[in-house]
């Protein structure tokens, strides 16, 4: 009997011991998933207030799409960026547009009238910033993208924006009026033209081609240093500019810049216009800052100033 009452009492503290584990273990396991809970409210916490405290609130008068927690300069086309603000007035526009004479035709002058509207009061006059020392940057190509041109409409007194030109032959062209109502983002106003007259056939560019020669000995080679040409990837085309052999380091500025770079998709959709990096330097590179948003062929155009003559090169471009 005793034997038996030992072998009881041992089986109880057995049951009594491991129920005492039990409860540890599951009293261990739960205080580890509350430790985890608060772990993750507490992290959660921290990112809002992180978030909160580096709010981007800075972003380019041209691309909306480029903001920062700080004052910075646009990866696309190097201009600084400036407060939400002061380039947010919640207004939508429109450029309207005509020609005089309302037919055009090749190698005949017109004259192109663009006047910005206020959507919603469509009779309101927009007053448009001065951007690069100018407040509508007309440029025109033919929609092979093998002819370009960049001028300057003109405030009138009658509100709107006037400048003559003519087109060097017939067929399809495109018109990027480029400006900036005051106190409102970056606009784009694509308007395509068709330009009676004897036409050429279209040119068709499939081949990268990053150097270009012009008159008077003059060449320019683009490079992109080590970075591959792909899409979402920061470049930082380097254009380097000889004449005769030799590096060309007075350049003047064009239009408050070392030079302006504009570049176009093959199908003429997208558009960039882009502005060196800051430099003390006058050549022989100039240095761009810039980002593509998808693959394809892109014709692109650089506008430089020497010599007191506006020189335009051009290039092909493969994105990957």
């Amino acid at each position: 009997m005793k034997g038996i009452l030992r072998l009881k009492n041992k089986i109880m503290r057995t049951r009594f011991f491991s129920v005492a584990i039990a409860a540890a273990f599951l009293f261990a396991s739960c205080q580890s998933k509350l430790t985890e809970g608060q772990q993750s409210e507490n992290k959660m916490k921290m990112e809002e207030g992180h978030d909160h405290e580096h709010e981007k609130n800075y972003v380019c008068p041209i691309h909306a799409d480029v903001t920062s927690d700080k004052p910075d300069t646009c990866p696309k086309c190097g201009m600084e960026l400036v407060k939400k603000e002061s380039v947010s007035n919640g207004k939508t526009y429109r450029m309207d547009f005509e020609s005089n004479p309302g037919t055009v035709n090749a190698k005949q002058q017109v004259t192109l009238s663009f006047t910005p509207r206020d959507i919603a009061n469509a009779t309101d006059s927009v007053p448009l910033s001065v951007v690069h020392e100018k407040k509508i940057h007309l440029i025109i190509v033919s929609k092979d993208l093998s002819w370009f041109q960049h001028i300057h409409p003109l405030l009138t007194k009658d509100g709107d924006y006037k400048v003559s030109t003519s087109f060097p032959y017939g067929g399809d062209f495109v018109l990027f009026a480029d400006y900036t109502p005051t106190g409102a983002p970056h606009q784009l106003a694509r308007i395509p033209i068709s330009v009676n007259g004897n036409m050429l056939e279209g040119k068709h560019y499939s081949t990268q081609n990053l150097i270009w020669k012009g008159d008077d000995g003059y060449e320019a080679t683009m490079s992109f240093g080590n970075t591959p040409e792909k899409v979402n990837v920061e470049l930082m085309p380097t254009i380097t500019i000889t004449k005769n052999g030799k590096a060309v380091t007075n350049l003047d500025n064009y239009l408050g810049a070392l030079g302006h770079l504009v570049i176009l998709s093959s199908d003429t959709k997208d558009y960039l216009h882009a502005h060196p990096m800051e430099d003390d330097t006058h050549g022989p590179s100039i240095v761009f800052h810039t980002e593509f948003s998808a693959t394809g062929i892109y014709r692109s155009f650089l506008q430089f100033n020497h010599d007191g003559k506006i020189h335009t090169a051009d290039f092909v471009i493969e994105i990957k």
